[in-house]
Formats: C-alpha cells, structure tokens, sequence
C-alpha cells in the first residue's frame, strides 16, 4: 500500500517528497508534468505591504530580508531565510498564504509582490496534469505509474464480512 498523495497543480513537475515534507519515499520522485497549464490555478500574484510580511513571518520589520537558501531543480523553495530565521518553502508558503512554494518576489517601496507557480505542496498525483493526460488518451494505469514511480497495481482480495 501507498499513501497516494495528491495536489491540485504542480506548475510544471512534481517533488520528490522529502524536499517538502521530511522521509523519501521510493514512489513519490519528482516528473515532469506538461498537462496542468489549463489550470485555473496555474499561476498567482499576491501583493503584500512590507509590515504585513514581516507580521506573518514574525520577524520586526526592520529585520525582514527574504533570501532562498535552497530550491528544488523544479523551483519550489526547501529553504528561506527572513532575515530572522530559517523557514522550510512549506512553512513560508503557509505562513504568507501563497498557493506554492515555487515562488519567486519582486520587492518595491512600499512591499512585496509574490508570484507562485502552481497550487499545493507539488508532491505524488498533479490533479490537473492526470486530467490533461487522460484527455489525450492515457489510460488509469499509465497516468497512476507516472506519479507514482514504481509502484505496481494489483488486485487485492474482498473480504465479506
């Protein structure tokens, strides 16, 4: 059995999933993923004043320095620093109510504009990407294989009870 994980929009590839959450796991590796582009949620950007920023992350203003410190090849974030602490891409994602953690920022005078790739932690099944697969013709079979790498679907036995 596998915990079948799963996202709304992957933003181009999914992650191994101990760049996101902490143990690998043979079946949940990053693949690339070129059928989730029609999602709704593809892409955002949400602007945020400076103080806001800094409240959300807990960090006095004055401190605030936003820096990646390690990215998946995919571009979501493992680590950031706020000029304060270090966060893991979840954490920062969660705490700024980004959609993603493949994010990039641009900084102005008066705040930050963050622009996220995708909608959801980007591990295991892209909903999207399965959609647009079986659309062009991919079977159940195929589609559960390219998420979940390696892993076999067998029949199991019922039990009446």
């Amino acid at each position: 059995m596998i915990d079948a994980v799963y996202h709304s929009t992957c933003g181009g590839s999914t992650e191994n999933c101990e760049d996101v959450w902490t143990n690998p796991l043979p079946y949940l590796r990053s693949v690339q993923c070129g059928y989730c582009a029609s999602s709704p949620r593809y892409t955002e950007t949400l602007s945020l004043g400076a103080a806001q920023v800094a409240e959300k992350l807990g960090v006095p203003p004055e401190e605030l320095k936003l820096t990646v410190l390690e990215s998946t090849p995919g571009g979501r974030i493992i680590k950031v620093s706020t000029g304060k602490e270090t966060l893991r891409g979840l954490e920062f994602r969660q705490k700024l109510g980004l959609r993603s953690a493949k994010v990039t920022w641009l900084k102005g005078k008066d705040g930050y504009s963050f622009t996220s790739v995708g909608y959801g932690h980007g591990v295991g099944l892209c909903q999207y990407g399965a959609k647009g697969l079986a659309l062009h013709g991919y079977n159940y079979r195929t589609i559960l294989g390219h998420y979940y790498s390696g892993a076999e679907i067998t029949e199991t036995e019922r039990r009446n009870k």
